[in-house]
C-alpha cells in the first residue's frame, strides 16, 4: 500500500474531485499496469448516473432512460425525416414545372422545359443548403450548452415541434393550394434548420448516451444508434415508394405518414420520456452560464460608464452586441483544455488531434456525397429511382455492418489492450487506424474502375466496415470531459456544420473542373484524407490513468488535476 499512500500525498485535491470526503483506493497490485493506482470511488458523472438510475428504478423499462428509449425515439425521428424527403423531390419538381408553365404561352407549349426545371431546382437546392447550414451553425452552438442547462428531453421536444412546423410549411409551399414562389419554397425548406440540423440532433443523442451509459459501453451504444439511423435511412425510402405506389402515385400519403411519425415522436418525448440528466448537473451548468453572462454584462457596464461621448458609447454597445452574437461559438472553447497542474498539454493535444481526425472522417464519409451523386447521374445515367436504391443499399449495409462491427471489433481489441475511461487508449487508436485503412482501400478499389457501378457498391461495403470509427471517435473525445457533454458535442456539431459549408463546395468545384476529362478525380481528396488521418493516429498519446483529469464541473475553467500524468504517458510516435 506504499504506492497508494504516495498517491494520496501528491494528490491532495482528489477528495474534491471525487465528490466525497474519503476514498478507498485499491492496491496497485490489482491493476494491470504496476505502479498505477486504481480507485473504487466513483467520479461525479458516475454518481449522477447511479442516482438517476435509482430515481427511475420504479418505472417501466420503456420509460427508464436507456439505450432502448433513445433508439426508439430516434427511429421515429429518422423515419419522419426520410419519409418527408422522398416525396418532396417530386413535389418540388412538379411545382417548379407548374410555375414555368404559367410563364409560358400555352399556344406554343403545354409542357415545361425540363432542363430549365433542373436549373431552377438546382438554384433552389443550393440556396436552401447554404441557408440551412448558416441557420444550423447559429442554432447548434446554442443547443448543446442549452441541453446541459435544461436537459436533453426538452431539447428533443423543441426539435420535434420545430420539425412539425417546418415540414407543414414546406409541404404547403409545394401544394396545389398556393402558386409557385421560389423564395417561399427556399424559406419553408429552411425552417427545420432551427433544430440545429442533423449534427445537432446527433450531438443531443450523444449527450443522452453519456448521461445514461457507462464509459466502457459508449462506443457500442453510439454504434447501435448509428446503425438504427442508417437502417431507417435505408428502409424509409423503400417504404415511401411502396406507400406512394399503393395510393396511385399520391405523394402526399408519404407526407402524412411523416407528419404522424414526428408528432408521435414529440408526444413520446413530452409524456413518456424521462430526463436522463441529473438536476444537480443542470444546476451547475446553469450557475456557470449565469456567472459568465453576469461577467460579460459587468464588463460592458464598466466600459460603458467610462465612455464620455455618445459615439464612444455607441461603439461600446455595438461591440457588446457583436460579442453576444459571436458567443454562439463559445462551445468551441471546450475543445481547448487547460494545462494539467504539472503544466502538461497532452490532454489538449489529444483532443485537438481527435477533432482533426473527426473532420477528416466527415470529409470522407459525408462531404463527398453531393459530388458522388452527380457522378452517378453522369457516369451511370442514374435517375431518382436508382439513386433511391443506392441510398437504401448504403443505409441498410451501414446499419447491419456497423451494428455487428462496433460490438465485435471492440470486444476483440479489449482482449489485447486495456480499456481506459479517461484517456484515448490503444483500442481507440487501433480502431481509428482500421477505419482509415478501410476508407483508403474502398476509395482505391472504386477508383480502379469507376465506370462500373459494382465497384462503387464494393466501396460502400468496405467503408461501412470502417464506419466503426465514428462512434469510437465520439466516445474517445468524451473521455476527457465530465458531465457537461452537451457543450462538447455542441462544439463538435459546430465544426461539422462549418465543414459542410466548405468541404462539399470544394468537392463539387473539383468535380466540375475535371468532369469533362476525368470525372472521378474528386476521389483523390478522400484518398489523401485517409492517408493523413491514418498518419495522425500515430501521434496520439495514451495516459494510463484511472481517474478523470479535471474537475468535472470546472473543465472549462482552470480545472484541477488529480494525478501526475507526465510519468504515465506512452508516446506513440
Amino acid at each position: 500500500m506504499e504506492e497508494v499512500n504516495d498517491f494520496e500525498m501528491v494528490n491532495p485535491e482528489s477528495d474534491h474531485i471525487l465528490g466525497s470526503g474519503s476514498h478507498d483506493l485499491e492496491s496497485s497490485s490489482e491493476s494491470p499496469y504496476p505502479g498505477i493506482p486504481t480507485t473504487s470511488e466513483p467520479p461525479l458523472s458516475k454518481r449522477f448516473r447511479e442516482e438517476i438510475r435509482q430515481h427511475h428504478a420504479h418505472l417501466q423499462v420503456w420509460q427508464r432512460p436507456s439505450l432502448l428509449v433513445i433508439c426508439t425515439i430516434i427511429g421515429l425521428y429518422c423515419l419522419s425525416e426520410m419519409l418527408f424527403i422522398t416525396p418532396m423531390i417530386s413535389l418540388s419538381l412538379n411545382k417548379v414545372c407548374e410555375g414555368l408553365e404559367q410563364d409560358t404561352d400555352p399556344k406554343t407549349s403545354s409542357l415545361c422545359d425540363m432542363s430549365q426545371v433542373q436549373t431552377t431546382l438546382s438554384f433552389i437546392t443550393c440556396f436552401k443548403m447554404i441557408l440551412c447550414n448558416l441557420i444550423s451553425l447559429v442554432v447548434a452552438g446554442k443547443i448543446g450548452p442549452l441541453s446541459d442547462r435544461i436537459g436533453r428531453t426538452k431539447i428533443f421536444v423543441y426539435m420535434g415541434l420545430v420539425t412539425i412546423i417546418g415540414n407543414t410549411i414546406s409541404a404547403f409551399s409545394v401544394s396545389s393550394y398556393i402558386g409557385t414562389h421560389i423564395y417561399f419554397i427556399i424559406f419553408a425548406g429552411s425552417m427545420t434548420s432551427f433544430t440545429g440540423g442533423t449534427f445537432a440532433v446527433a450531438a443531443n443523442i450523444n449527450s443522452y448516451i453519456t448521461d445514461v451509459i457507462e464509459p466502457d459501453d459508449r462506443t457500442v451504444s453510439m454504434g447501435t444508434i448509428g446503425s438504427i439511423m442508417h437502417a431507417t435511412a435505408g428502409l424509409a425510402p423503400l417504404f415511401s415508394s411502396f406507400l406512394i405506389k399503393a395510393n396511385n402515385g399520391n405523394d402526399m400519403v408519404s407526407i402524412y405518414c411523416s407528419m404522424f411519425a414526428i408528432i408521435l415522436f414529440t408526444l413520446v418525448c413530452v409524456f413518456f420520456m424521462k430526463e436522463p440528466r441529473h438536476p444537480e448537473a443542470m444546476e451547475i451548468s446553469q450557475a456557470s452560464y449565469k456567472k459568465r453572462q453576469e461577467s460579460m454584462e459587468s464588463t460592458h457596464s464598466i466600459k460603458l460608464g467610462g465612455s464620455n461621448t455618445i459615439i464612444s458609447k455607441l461603439k461600446q454597445t455595438i461591440h457588446f452586441k457583436m460579442v453576444q452574437f459571436f458567443d454562439v461559438f463559445s462551445p468551441l472553447k471546450e475543445l481547448w483544455l487547460p494545462p494539467t497542474s504539472q503544466g502538461s498539454l497532452i490532454p489538449r493535444y489529444n483532443v485537438l488531434l481527435l477533432v482533426v481526425v473527426d473532420s477528416l472522417v466527415v470529409l470522407i464519409r459525408v462531404a463527398i456525397m453531393p459530388a458522388l451523386i452527380l457522378f452517378t447521374t453522369y457516369e451511370y445515367g442514374w435517375k431518382s429511382v436508382e439513386i433511391g436504391y443506392f441510398i437504401s443499399f448504403s443505409g441498410i449495409s451501414n446499419a447491419i455492418i456497423l451494428a455487428v462491427s462496433s460490438w465485435c471489433v471492440k470486444r476483440w481489441f479489449q482482449k489485447k489492450h486495456k480499456k481506459l475511461n479517461y484517456s484515448v487508449d490503444r483500442i481507440d487508436i487501433t480502431i481509428f487506424q482500421f477505419g482509415f485503412i478501410c476508407f483508403f482501400i474502398g476509395t482505391l478499389v472504386f477508383m480502379t474502375n469507376a465506370s462500373n457501378y459494382k465497384y462503387l457498391l464494393i466501396d460502400v461495403i468496405i467503408k461501412c466496415i470502417g464506419s466503426v470509427i465514428d462512434p469510437s471517435l465520439q466516445s474517445a473525445i468524451a473521455k476527457y470531459y465530465g458531465t457537461n457533454t452537451g457543450q462538447l458535442f455542441g462544439a463538435l456539431a459546430l465544426l461539422h456544420i462549418m465543414g459542410m459549408l466548405v468541404l462539399p463546395a470544394i468537392m463539387l468545384g473539383m468535380y466540375g473542373a475535371t468532369v469533362s476529362f476525368k470525372p472521378e478525380a474528386f476521389l483523390y481528396l478522400p484518398l489523401i484524407a485517409s492517408i493523413i488521418g491514418f498518419t495522425l493516429t500515430f501521434f496520439l498519446r495514451v495516459i494510463y490513468i484511472e481517474e478523470p483529469l479535471f474537475k468535472e464541473t470546472e473543465i472549462d475553467h482552470d480545472g484541477d488535476i488529480m494525478n501526475d500524468n507526465d510519468s504515465q504517458v506512452e508516446n506513440l510516435t
